[in-house]
């Protein structure tokens, strides 16, 4: 799926280039816009244009005789720049690249210029051919390529590598792998997803994982985690309330008990016994029982224990069938600001079919 330069620099201004123009024309005082009037929102909803394109082209030009370029000191500019430079990149592509760009303002932690040079030069390969049923892409760190296999109608695979391609690096590569699936598709769910409570397709086990961490340590330290390869700064936040040798073995436990579910989509009860274990203890020594946060920790914790038994792809229908679904935002600050009461919502008859309909156990 490749497009030549010319092509793809046109087209993808028609979608992108007005929220790219307003932080350099208004600081250079050519043009008063307004940003109520060309925000991101207006702009661009629902993958929708909502400028004319001969506006897009109007701005366009604009550009091209005030500077010729962007200000790469602006996050906004950078992804769209590495977009629109990339000669790899077919025009669908890029205005899926141009989804990301919420979660790279909002993360705090991000090398926005490391994730330029990535996308300037990313290729996608697709290769449908050798889809065997399960594993639906691949993030390739080595040589900057992500790999589809399967894809849906959203492009879900497809944004799911795309945030790997901007967060691997030599240090984030070493994190263990249900840290790093766990918080891509949380990041995905709560940025992409029209039910970002529910994990719709590959890792709900990973999620919830995830989500307990948030609960033990603060989403902040998560995502710094995530974002610098360094492990330490969630050891350091336990140990506040347990026994550093106690939170090694914890740590390790948590890695090996999905790395044997990611292998045989079994899991050795020893090591959810320490991980319930400690997990409780830990809870109990930093929170009251009234605190609501037990409510988001409870079912995520009876969410996990069903990776012992079974298949666990069937397990995690019947939880959301019996339990419904937590409605609580880690990440995205637009959640954040709309669900600030968190609770509970179950599935009216037959909705949890539709909505698992592409459901998926990577």
């Amino acid at each position: 799926m490749k497009g030549t330069g010319g092509d793809n620099l046109k087209l993808i201004s028609k979608i992108v280039i007005a929220s790219a123009l307003i932080s350099y024309l208004m600081s250079k005082g050519t043009v008063k816009f307004t940003l109520e009037k060309y925000n991101v929102d207006n702009i661009y909803n629902n993958k929708n244009l909502k400028i004319s394109e001969e506006r897009a082209d109007e701005l366009f030009q604009l550009l091209e005789e005030e500077s010729g370029n962007y200000n790469l000191d602006n996050e906004r500019d950078l992804i769209l720049t590495a977009a629109i430079e990339n000669p790899n990149l077919s025009n669908v592509e890029k205005k899926v690249i141009y989804n990301l760009v919420d979660l790279i303002e909002e993360v705090p932690y991000i090398d926005k210029r490391v994730a330029y040079a990535n996308l300037k030069e990313l290729d996608i390969l697709y290769d449908y051919e050798n889809y065997n049923g399960t594993h639906l892409g691949d993030y390739v760190y080595n040589t900057n390529e992500i790999k589809i296999y399967y894809d849906t109608p959203n492009h879900d695979v497809l944004i799911h590598e795309l945030i790997h391609s901007l967060f691997l690096n030599i240090y984030t590569n070493k994190l263990p792998y249900y840290f790093k699936e766990g918080v891509t598709e949380l990041l995905q769910d709560e940025y992409f997803s029209d039910n970002p409570y529910f994990e719709e397709s590959s890792y709900p086990y990973e999620i919830a994982m995830v989500k307990i961490l948030c609960d033990m340590v603060g989403f902040d330290v998560v995502l710094k985690t995530y974002t610098t390869g360094d492990m330490s700064e969630i050891e350091k936040e336990l140990n506040k309330y347990m026994v550093p040798e106690e939170t090694k073995k914890y740590l390790e436990n948590i890695e090996m008990m999905f790395d044997q579910f990611e292998e045989k989509d079994i899991t050795d009860f020893d090591y959810m016994s320490n991980f319930l274990d400690y997990t409780k203890a830990f809870f109990e020594k930093k929170y009251l029982k009234s605190n609501k946060i037990y409510e988001s920790y409870e079912y995520n914790k009876e969410l996990i224990i069903k990776m012992v038994y079974g298949n666990s792809g069937n397990n995690y229908v019947e939880y959301l069938e019996e339990n419904g679904y937590y409605v609580k935002p880690y990440f995205s600050k637009k959640l954040k600001e709309k669900d600030k009461e968190y609770h509970f919502e179950h599935f009216e008859d037959n909705e949890i079919d539709k909505a698992l309909k592409k459901y998926k156990l990577i």
